[in-house]
């Protein structure tokens, strides 16, 4: 109750808030927005957690002093066996781009089914096909030609790396311009063909004496 006549409003005067005035034509101040600082810990927190495959840790050995992995036929059986399907190829004297090499290579080996063309190194192409037999057949059809050079092929193994390696046998196709026709029997080429090496087969327009304006060999 209030005492001596006075009201509660005046034994509790009210506190008003001060009012800020404001200067005709000037923007009032705002809030300042809170900022909100996200510290990523590494990459790996970038990279979307759907993408890949997630590796776990295993424990690594320690020889010397040196941290090392040790890695069994168990771990690498499933990828031997993927890639046995697997042929390195090469054109001797040129570097085509792996765009173009994939174009050759379709055209050439239409027949079979290609799932991978890769380039693994400067001028070393990796193909993968699907079937191994198409890979033995692909192997077993010769040599092969990439705008007159030839097209090194090689099977891929455990053992090798991806590389072409030393060559040690390429058969070649040699010419032999404005060879006359009576010199294309067998005797002939025989003996023509022994200065240079073991001839393998004659092509089939100088078989079919065909070839006018050049008989082939091939060594």
């Amino acid at each position: 109750m209030a005492e001596n006549g006075q009201s509660s409003a005046d034994a509790h005067p009210k506190v008003e808030s001060p009012v800020s005035a404001s200067i005709p034509g000037t923007v009032p101040p705002q809030p300042e927005p809170e900022i909100s600082v996200n510290f990523l810990s590494s990459y790996a927190s970038l990279i979307d957690p759907n993408e890949g495959t997630e590796l776990r840790y295993i424990p690594t050995m320690v020889v010397n002093g040196i941290k090392c992995a040790r890695i069994t036929k168990l771990d690498v059986k499933s990828e031997i066996s993927y890639w046995q399907n697997a042929i390195l190829c090469s054109v001797l004297g040129a570097n085509p781009p792996l765009e173009v090499m994939k174009g050759f290579l379709k055209c050439i080996w239409s027949g079979f089914e290609l799932e991978k063309i890769l380039l693994v190194k400067r001028g070393v192409f990796l193909i993968r096909f699907i079937h191994v037999q198409d890979k033995i057949t692909v192997e077993r059809k010769g040599v092969c030609y990439f705008d007159n050079k030839p097209l090194i092929i090689k099977s891929w193994n455990p053992k090798m790396d991806l590389q072409i390696g030393k060559i040690s046998f390429l058969p070649l196709w040699v010419q032999f311009p404005d060879l006359d026709i009576k010199y294309w029997g067998v005797d002939s080429l025989s003996k023509i063909r022994s200065i240079l090496g073991i001839r393998i087969k004659i092509d089939k327009y100088l078989k079919g004496k065909m070839g006018i304006k050049y008989a082939s060999n091939a060594y």
